[in-house]
């Protein structure tokens, strides 16, 4: 291989090795971002599960709860037995 073929190599290396980084640092950032938001909503469902079991306790219709809740049945149900 000639001097300006081993240059062309040689820069087509550092490109992928450039690409790979950032590559890597843009996956890292997306997921960081998503993590929030996972965590966003978990810290949602947390609250709401809080409400719920305080409606339990104070022994609110079914049908209330979940309108004010926005939980399923199930859910709901799943709460009182591990109340």
């Amino acid at each position: 291989m000639n001097h300006l073929g081993t240059r062309l190599e040689e820069m087509n290396q550092r490109a992928i090795q450039q690409g790979k980084l950032e590559g890597i640092e843009q996956g890292k950032l997306e997921g960081i971002e998503q993590g929030k938001l996972e965590g966003i909503e978990q810290g949602k469902l947390v609250g709401i599960e809080f409400v719920a079991l305080q409606m339990i306790d104070k022994e609110v219709p079914v049908e209330e709860i979940q309108t004010y809740t926005g939980l399923t049945l199930e859910q709901i149900q799943e709460l009182r037995r591990s109340n």
